[in-house]
Formats: C-alpha cells, structure tokens, sequence
C-alpha cells in the first residue's frame, strides 16, 4: 500500500478529534491478462473483502469482476469477461449482492450484443447469463447504471432503446425469468430520457433520474410503482444558478429525503448537490460546484450517506484537476475536501465511481492513476467521528442523555423502566425508545420534532438495529409467550426471528452490514447470536447478566460485550474469537463511542462503586457519569457536533419538557399492528429456536464454561483515583 498525506483538519465546536490525513492505495490496475483496468464503476462490500468490476483487462480486455481484502492483500480476478452470445463485456455499473450471489450488467456482449444481465457465486463459480438486451421497442440496451434487489425481483435501467428510443426501466427474476418493460421512457415536457444511474427502492416506490428530459430538457427526477404504474416527476432539473442539470448518477434515501448530484447547474455550471422529498417538495440546493484548487467539479455518480453526512467524489476540481472527495451535511453545512487526487505513481485521478464507508474508512476506484495509470483501488480514513451521548432513567427524576461535547444534562421524558436508541426516523439523530408500562407499552420519541408514537404492547426487553440491511434502524423486542421480533422501518411489517428471549441487543458481528440478533435463551443454555444474513445460530456463552455490542477494538467489527456474575465484564473479539476482561461484575452494561476515537468505550452500572462509570477504550482511565440508573443506553441524541435536542424536541407541545407520553396531548398509536396487539400480523423467519451451529465445534469457550480462557486489561475496577482531574471537576460541575 501507498500512503501520502493530503490534509490536517481540526474539529468543530469543543472536541479535537484524531486525524489519520493519508491516503492508502489498496491496487494498482496493471491490465493484460492477469489484471482489470480503468474501473468505471463503484466497490461492494461483505465482511473484510471487497468485490468490483473494472471496464478494461483481461485476457480479451473486455473488462473484469475482482476481489480484494479490505487491507489490500488477496486481490484475485473472479472472472474476464470474453463477450460474444455466451459473455458480456465492458461493465460500467456496481455488482450487488444477494447472500453468496452477485449481480451485475455489462455494456456489451450477449446474443445482440447489446449487453448483459448476469450472475456469479462470490467466489467466481456458476457464472451465469440471465438476459440479453436485444435493443428494438421491446428491449433496451448498453446499461450503464447497477441493479438493485428487492426479494426475489430485480430492477434496473438502460440509457437506450425500448419503445421510444430514450431508455428503459425493467424487471426481473433473479433466475432470468419474467423480464418485463416496466416504463419507456419518451422525453419531452412530461418525461425524461436516457437514464445513466440507478434506481432506488423504498417500499413499492421506485426512485431514479434522467440526464434529459422535462420541460427544460435538463434532466428529471421520478417515481413509479414497482409494477410500473404511477410514473411522476418529482422535479424537472431547470439548470442556471438555482438549479442542477444533467444528472448522470443515482439518488440515495435517508428517511423521506432523497440526496443526489447533478452534473451541471449551480452558480458556475459545474455540478450540484441537492436534496427533495419523496413527495417531490422541498428541493434544495446544498453545494453548487466551484471548481478551482478549493473545490471540485462534474461529480458522475452517487452519494454515499453516513448519519448527517454526504461523502462524494467529482471527476474534475482540486489543484492537480484531477477530482477531489468531498463531504457535506445534509442541510448543505459544512463542505470541505477530503482529498485532492494528483495522479501519478502515488494517487489516482479522475474517479467515476462512488464511495462506500466501512468501520473508520471510505472505499473507492479512480479510472487512472497508479504506476501504470490504469486506475486504483483507495481507502481514506475518514478524518472525524461523531461522538455519542450517554443515556439514563432514573426513577423519580426522568430520562436524560448527557451531552459528550458539552457535558450538559437534557431531561428527554418521564422515568421508563428500560430505554435504548436508535434512528428509526432517519434523520441522523437517535431516537429515544422506552417502556413506560403506565401508557401501556413501548413507545419512541422522535428526534425531529418531538413526537411520539406507541410501537406496541410492553416487552420484556428492546433494542435497535438495522436487521433487514436497507439502511434504515428498526426497532426489536421480545414478548413472553410471543418471540422476538423487528419492525421494518421502512414499510412496519413485523418480522418474528426467534423465540422468546430474556435479553436481547443487536450488533453486526460477521461484518456484513446486517445487524445479528444477540440474546440469552436460558432454557437453550446461555447467549446466541442468530447472522441476520444466512439465519444460522451460534452459541456465544454460558448466560449472562447484561449484554450489549459495538466495536470494542476498532477494527470495524462490533463484538459482544457482557457482565457475568463474579466473573467480570469481557468482549468477545468477533474477528478472532478471544476474550478480553474489561472490568469486575456490573449490573447493567451497554457501550457507546462517548469520546469519539472510533472504539466503543464500556459504559456500566456499578452500585457498589457509586453510580455510572465509563472506561475509555484508547486509555483505560475511568469517569464517573452519574448515580446509579435503571437503565442505560448509549447514543447520537444531538444534531450536529454539539449543542442540544431540536427545540420541538426539548419542549413539547405544552411548553415544558416533553415529559413522556402520558404528558403530551396528541400522539400516534400503532401499537395495535405489533405484538400483542389486536391487528398483530407478521411475516416469520426460519430456525426460530437457537440450535447447534456446524461452527460450534470450533467455539472459544466463554466465560462459565469449561475451557474459558481471556487476556485482562489494566483498571479492571471503577475507582475515583483513576478518574482525571478534569473529568473529576466535569462530573462535580455536571452532577444532577
């Protein structure tokens, strides 16, 4: 790998956080038969490896499907593609995947030549043609864009061809069957034409764009029902200093807001960043692109969307002009470069692509650059983290979260009797989610303007994690009698995954980018996770008292982390297996990155040490947060780097604290859909009862169980002397 410093940045508001300011150049395209070069296209990512296409090499240099590891090494070509019938060739989109499958389309080759739709196993077996654009009124030709997956259903669009020669939307079966024109599209005042991006799917409602089309033939942004009825513009691209123009990328969605780039428009003609909803109201502008060694210019394709934050590339701009990667709040604040390409041995130039973000670093491709000027693959870290807040009831007072930058108690609602968070409105912000069994069950306060919602009937223990993969929170609990169960964010179906449990959290620990189900099932004899993707079980330890996961190490995996009974706190490292003792017995456990170094610090409930108590994962020093609470949480409860709630969130409707549901004069209640309700109705996952794994066998023993072996940290208990100073006077000066 290839390193060179590009920039030092200094944190916004009381925080200075850690810059890693380098670069790191993964691969270097050589071409030939051995290699790909010039990638047009954007990285997908599964556990530590990475897989993407290049344009060009190998041995019929019509382009490559490659993989790599995430730290450079293994990088493998997977297939060359050969065109003629059987064979596409010259990819231009992303592959996508569907468990051990990926899927992808090429710009030429097939039966008509005019491209592909195909299929391959991870490791490069059972490559497969599903369809062959044949171009004509029936069909459309030479995709440039990627597929996307809902099911078993695959969508997709091609700049050329079909019933008006301007492009076409389709779909299909994952086994090639029941391909179907879903739209044509036809330019003009009511259409758009030639779409060079991808779709996006939310619910049945599929959202895209086009590079012209619309009353300004500047390009348009629409939707349509999945089965191809209900085509709108959403906004018709106008260009000029109060519009974009010419969109060649794809759109994201973050809650009811889709982000997107356009190639043209803004103030200097160089490309924009906007917003809208998918009502098509509220379109923005965020950045309009200068050019010039400050800014870049002409971004390709798509955003990639982290929180609050944008993180894109543009092909031109920056002091060499050759492209630069940039990021931006999702209200248009704070734009700056994160890196400048210059070509040459040492970098890449002129990116195409994308960027995807794992752990602490950004993924992507230039199309040149490197030793042979053929293209990179890069990762940069990413140069901030946000930090999250700590989060408390205590009975008689409240629930409150203290503010990580400022140290300022907020009072959020009435005392629950258990609490988590998680972004279920995906605003960026967390959510406050508790149980208050006086109003009837669990109910979620909303980040945005306040408001509250009842999610169902009392559980006996929640939490929070993205558990379908479509990158929104969804909420997950477990009933007596019932199971345990998630609701999907994005369309409120429930979704039961296993049987009761007695505690439950969620954490990504095979690295797939899919939240686990975590939880003690006494009866099955300790802690389990079930892998959200394959649904396998895997039995982690004997029981535990508390449990909870994050990334404890920083190596960008989450991993268990729990409190036994005269044993200690441990993690489980998720990459190796092995344990790490963290501190003595706790109560209650949770973790959150509360100083923002990107690992997870242990957050606990000690009663016999006085209260809440933190160990920072970098240092291993101690802090007191509070008196002992019933429960605990750990989460991004503020916009931004600092300050508080959104005021509508702060004071609720009768001009004080939003004091919980039972204080509030209007709300939603859907709990009635959800367990123990009287419209309850969900869908069922497999293997619903943890059982023995084929893995099993090659478990490292957890704690109470024979075998059990761990390495211990330093201050393995909570102690005032090993409490800074300053940490000391910010607790006294802090303390409700």
């Amino acid at each position: 790998m290839k390193k060179i410093a590009f920039l030092t940045l200094v944190a916004l508001f009381l925080l200075t956080l850690p810059v890693r300011a380098q670069i790191n150049l993964l691969h270097e395209f050589a071409g030939g038969a051995a290699d790909g070069k010039k990638p047009y296209g954007s990285l997908i990512l599964s556990g530590s490896t990475l897989y993407g296409m290049s344009h060009f090499g190998g041995g019929s240099d019509l382009g490559t499907i490659f993989k790599i590891q995430t730290d450079g090494s293994g990088f493998a070509l997977l297939h060359e593609f050969a065109g003629g019938a059987a064979d596409g060739g010259y990819p231009y989109g992303s592959l996508i995947f569907s468990g051990s499958t990926l899927y992808g389309m090429t710009e030429y080759g097939g039966a008509s030549t005019y491209g592909t739709i195909f299929k391959m196993q991870t490791d490069g077996s059972g490559f497969a043609l599903l369809h062959s654009f044949a171009a004509g009124t029936a069909d459309g030709a030479e995709p440039c864009g990627s597929l996307i997956i809902s099911g078993s259903i695959l969508y997709g669009m091609t700049p050329y061809y079909g019933a008006n020669t301007k492009g076409t939307i389709f779909k299909m079966q994952t086994d090639g069957s029941g391909y179907t024109l879903l739209h044509s599209f036809a330019g003009g005042a009511a259409d758009g034409a030639f779409p060079f991006g991808s779709l996006v799917i939310s619910g049945s409602a599929l959202y895209g764009m086009t590079y012209y089309g619309g009353d300004s033939d500047y390009g348009t942004v629409f939707k349509m029902e999945t089965d191809g009825s209900g085509f709108t513009l959403l906004h018709e691209f106008a260009g000029g200093t109060a519009d974009g123009a010419s969109p060649r990328g794809s759109l994201i969605l973050s809650g009811s807001a889709l982000y997107g780039m356009t190639y043209y428009g803004g103030d200097s003609d160089y490309g924009t960043v906007f917003k809208i909803e998918t009502d098509g109201t509220s379109f923005t502008l965020l950045h309009e692109f200068a050019g010039g060694a400050a800014d870049g210019y002409m971004p390709y394709t798509d955003l990639t969307i982290s929180g609050s934050t944008l993180y894109g590339m543009t092909i031109y701009g920056g002091e060499s002009e050759r492209g630069t990667i940039f990021k931006v709040q999702t209200d248009g604040s704070g734009f700056s470069l994160l890196h400048e390409f210059a070509g040459g041995a040492d970098d890449g130039k002129d990116p195409y692509g994308s960027l995807i973000l794992f752990g602490l670093d950004l993924y992507g491709m230039t199309m040149l650059g490197g030793d042979n000027d053929q293209g990179v693959i890069f990762s940069l870290p990413v140069p901030s983290i946000t930090s999250v807040d700590f989060l408390g009831t205590w009975d008689g007072q409240g629930v409150y979260y203290r503010n990580s930058i400022t140290a300022a108690w907020v009072k959020m609602a009435s005392p629950a009797t258990l609490i988590t968070a998680g972004d279920l409105g995906g605003d960026g912000v967390d959510d406050l989610i508790g149980i208050w069994p006086s109003q009837g069950g669990v109910w979620v306060q909303s980040s945005t303007n306040g408001a509250w919602t009842k999610l169902s009937t009392t559980a006996e223990h929640i939490a929070s994690g993205d558990m379908n993969g479509d990158g929104r929170v969804d909420f997950l609990g477990t009933w007596d009698g019932q199971g345990v169960y998630y609701r999907n964010s994005l369309s409120g179906v429930w979704v039961k995954m296993a049987s009761p449990a007695t505690l439950i959290t969620a954490g990504d620990l095979d690295s797939d980018g899919i939240d686990d189900l975590i939880g003690i099932w006494p009866t099955q004899g300790g802690v389990w996770v079930k892998y959200s993707k394959t649904g396998a079980w895997s039995k982690l330890s004997s029981t535990a008292k508390d449990i909870a996961a994050g990334d404890m190490n920083g190596d960008g995996r989450d991993d268990l982390l729990a409190t036994w009974d005269g044993q200690g706190v441990y993690y489980r490292n998720s990459m190796n297996g092995a344990w790490v003792k963290m501190a003595s017995p706790a109560d209650q456990v949770t973790c959150g990155d509360l100083d923002a170094d990107g690992k997870s610090d242990l957050i606990g409930n000690w009663p016999t040490q006085g209260g809440v108590w933190v160990k920072y994962s970098e240092t291993g020093s101690w802090a007191k947060l509070s008196s002992s609470a019933g429960d605990i949480a750990a989460g991004k409860m503020r916009a931004g780097t600092g300050g508080s709630m959104p005021a509508q969130a702060l004071f609720g409707p009768l001009g004080g604290y939003a004091q919980g549901p039972e204080s509030l004069i209007q709300y939603q209640d859907i709990s009635s859909e959800g367990p123990g309700g009287l419209h309850f109705a969900y869908q069922t996952e497999e293997l619903l009862i943890p059982q023995e794994h084929e893995s099993e066998m090659m478990r490292i023993p957890g704690p109470g169980e024979l075998g059990f072996r761990w390495v211990e940290e330093k201050n393995l208990i909570p102690e005032e002397s090993r409490e800074s100073d300053a940490n000391k006077e910010d607790r006294e000066r802090n303390t409700k």
